[in-house]
């Protein structure tokens, strides 16, 4: 673990390890005031959390620098060479140059609730994986008993284990009544689950600690990313964030389109624009994100009555619509609710009920 200043002025080595960073933290402590250090890390994996946790318990600040965009700046700067030293520079000088916000100190109890989630994620990975692997083993002539009842054994241990692990999860959020009241307000939102409740509460910032709804979405990956140049232009799913969101609410996303009239009535405006399908859904995922941070924001229950366009929707598709009896052409009752008389084989007029 390297760290060094953008002069290059300090160069030190240190241990990764829980004494080596008491070291480092005590060296800077030694130097410099904790109110005018700012410590810029590029995270990796499990091994930096050791250094976050002992410089937020000393008061200094630090910024989590993603990596992709620590890489993105060292090719902008024509790096030739990458060593712990250069990188530990490069961190130090994009920290100055850009002048990076400090990264809030983590919660370690909800930390800890979301490694928990994240391993009971992993179990039912595996447990798919195991799945998978009995299907394609079924499937050759040379499989043994042996083999299958391994294989089997694997599977059930493995849905056995993210069992338990999530009986585990909900026992402790129970500790956390402002947590569970978060779950709670979620799902009042059509087409979110407990499962998708606990995604966005445990892996996306606190909304205390958001500038806004559109943050939620960039972190997502969710924010159109624009191309353009010259007359061209279009727009793509920037993909740049967290997988683990966007896979909690794609299914969410396909049961709001059904069920939540307010998503209903976005995704058939989109469609009239002529999106794709997975345009649409994209969408209405990015849509749901926003309502679940208004939501949360407000700490009130989802209120339909936000929404006039769907409110509206809504309260027709609950009508029975009577047969009326008009002079002329026999009517016809659609499944948009509207009365249609017929007048010609191309044309026809449609009469809102009442």
């Amino acid at each position: 673990m390297d760290l060094a200043d953008a002069d290059g002025h300090i160069s030190r080595a240190f241990p990764n390890t829980v004494p080596g960073v008491k070291r480092l933290v005590v060296w800077l402590l030694k130097r410099y005031s904790p109110q005018e250090t700012q410590v810029v890390a590029e995270p990796t994996s499990t091994y930096h959390q050791h250094l976050i946790v002992a410089l937020a318990s000393s008061g200094i600040a630090f910024t989590l620098v993603n990596p992709a965009s620590a890489a993105y700046y060292a090719r902008s700067q024509m790096r030739r060479s990458k060593t712990d030293k250069i990188d530990a520079r490069m961190l130090a000088r994009m920290g100055g140059r850009e002048n990076l916000s400090p990264t809030p100190p983590p919660v370690q109890w909800r930390e800890g609730l979301k490694a928990l989630l994240r391993h009971r994620d992993r179990l039912r990975g595996e447990a798919g994986a195991w799945h998978s692997r009995l299907g394609a083993a079924n499937k050759s002539p040379w499989i043994t008993k042996e083999e299958l009842a391994s294989i089997r054994g694997m599977q059930r241990r493995a849905l056995s284990e993210a069992a338990k692990t999530e009986a585990k999860l909900w026992e402790l959020m129970k500790a956390h009544p402002g947590l569970m009241e978060q779950v709670r307000l979620l799902k009042t939102v059509k087409g979110v689950g407990d499962q998708t409740a606990l995604a966005v509460t445990l892996e996306l910032p606190l909304v205390e600690q958001t500038r806004s709804a559109k943050a939620w979405g960039a972190f997502a990956g969710l924010a159109p990313s624009i191309q353009q140049s010259g007359k061209s232009e279009y727009s793509l799913l920037s993909r740049t964030g967290s997988a683990r969101i966007r896979k909690a609410l794609y299914m969410p996303a396909l049961v709001a389109i059904k069920h939540n009239p307010a998503i209903k009535v976005f995704a058939e405006r989109l469609k009239a624009n002529g999106k794709s399908n997975m345009v649409v859904i994209a969408a209405v995922m990015h849509k749901l994100l926003r309502i679940c941070f208004g939501v949360l924001k407000s700490g009130r229950p989802f209120d339909l009555s936000m929404h006039p366009t769907a409110a509206v929707a809504a309260a027709t598709a609950a009508v029975e619509i009577p047969l009326l009896l008009l002079p002329g052409p026999s009517p016809e009752v659609n499944t948009s609710n509207t009365l249609t008389q017929r007048r010609s084989p191309t044309q026809a007029t449609a009469l809102p009920v009442p």
